[in-house]
């Protein structure tokens, strides 16, 4: 979708924080970025201005996939970062802090999520995140 392209074409210019003061009188964020990429989608409204923005796409390892203890792991590491955290699983996006959220996207072992913060620490915040689903939520 839009936000992903958006998101690459940013990263790939590594361009983490945008100025609020660079889209004054520019309009609508999300008609600046889709023109950036010729797409269109809602999630983009808003999310940009002034704000630190990282994310990752990983696979998850795990043989149980993100089930009830691996997601509560999630959850508790996300919750521990000012940043709001999201996780995309195809076109299903929830937040990273919700316990019922995460496992309501049923990511099995093999399947590639993303994972996406808005926030002054979030890079932090995608760091740990992000070796929590490379060891596997430190259970293999």
């Amino acid at each position: 979708g839009c936000l992903q392209v958006c998101v690459a074409r940013l990263q790939l210019h590594h361009i983490r924080i945008i100025p609020s003061a660079l889209f004054q009188g520019m309009g609508n964020v999300q008609d600046i970025f889709c023109s950036v990429c010729g797409g269109s989608d809602p999630r983009m409204d808003g999310f940009w201005i002034g704000v630190n923005v990282v994310t990752v796409e990983v696979t998850v390892i795990n043989r149980l996939g993100m089930h009830a203890r691996a997601a509560a792991r999630f959850v508790r590491e996300a919750s521990t970062y000012d940043s709001e955290i999201w996780v995309y699983k195809g076109k299903a996006r929830v937040n990273g802090k919700s316990i019922m959220g995460i496992l309501t996207l049923a990511a099995a072992m093999g399947d590639r999520i993303m994972i996406e913060a808005h926030g002054s620490d979030a890079d932090e915040a995608i760091r740990a995140l992000t070796d929590l689903v490379n060891t596997g939520f430190e259970e293999n």
